[in-house]
């Protein structure tokens, strides 16, 4: 149980080990013998731990405040706008980072391209990639992979509608 309550929290060898970009890389380095993850010698590596963290650092809370606001009922249009445009600068930015590649790094797919994917699916509930096509197919391509497939027939779907609150 995370000490708050909260997920996501996975417990290891008698760990309990929260929040997402440290369960990702703790499995990855802890459980796959680093598969999926990026060594502190790799020319990449800040970059990995950038995006590893981007997601729900600086990406998902526009989209919470989003959901919150659709969830409220809204009614303030100017703090709507600020977050509206917040989100569409996010998603600029990942789309231009991904360039058409298959993974969020250059090296290939990593951790960073998974928790990167669910926030993906979270934007395709709220609405917004609709604008953003290169990131749907993304997307699209993320959940065909074999490993998706894999996840869901050991874990079972995920049921995302809850988060379309407002969603026209």
């Amino acid at each position: 149980m995370h000490p708050l309550g909260k997920s996501p929290a996975i417990e290891h060898n008698g760990h309990v080990i929260i929040e997402s970009e440290t369960i990702l890389e703790y499995i990855c380095n802890v459980c796959s013998g680093g598969r999926l993850s990026r060594a502190a010698s790799a020319p990449d590596y800040g970059e990995y731990l950038a995006w590893l963290a981007y997601s729900e650092g600086t990406l998902f809370p526009g989209l919470a405040v989003d959901l919150v606001y659709a969830w409220s009922g809204g009614g303030n249009e100017p703090f709507k706008g600020f977050y509206d445009a917040e989100i569409d600068n996010n998603l600029a930015y990942v789309q231009a980072s991904l360039g058409g590649r298959e993974s969020i790094l250059a090296s290939g797919l990593r951790a960073a391209d998974i928790i990167l994917g669910w926030t993906l699916e979270f934007v395709e509930c709220r609405g917004r990639l609709r604008k953003y096509p290169a990131l749907a197919v993304w997307v699209a391509r993320l959940r065909a992979s074999p490993a998706y497939v894999r996840a869901l027939e050991r874990g079972g779907r995920q049921d995302l509608s809850v988060f379309a609150a407002g969603v026209a």
